[in-house]
């Protein structure tokens, strides 16, 4: 399964460079409760038990690095965005 995402994520990609003839940026739009960490199953965050409240997922960050291909530690990127439907939680 995971070699057949990768494959299509390659096979699209080489897709739209062909026809936009350079490679295009990407935006990836995330949520953050039982997303980016577990909410421990309290409502209204979420309804993941599996860890506890506020675990990181086990490989999200590497995966958001990997997603914001410009990332390096010493210079600030904005491909990733971080939405929430309760904003004034995270300020």
């Amino acid at each position: 399964c995971r070699a057949e995402v990768l494959a299509h994520l390659v096979r699209e990609g080489t897709d739209l460079r062909a026809q936009l003839g350079h490679a295009a940026g990407v935006k990836v739009l995330s949520d953050i409760d039982d997303t980016l960490y577990s909410s421990g199953g309290k409502f209204p965050a979420g309804s993941d038990r599996r860890l506890p409240k506020r675990a990181v997922y086990p490989g999200f960050l590497g995966l958001a690095q990997i997603l914001d291909r410009g990332w390096t530690p010493a210079v600030p990127t904005c491909n990733l965005v971080f939405l929430s439907a309760r904003p004034h939680v995270y300020k």
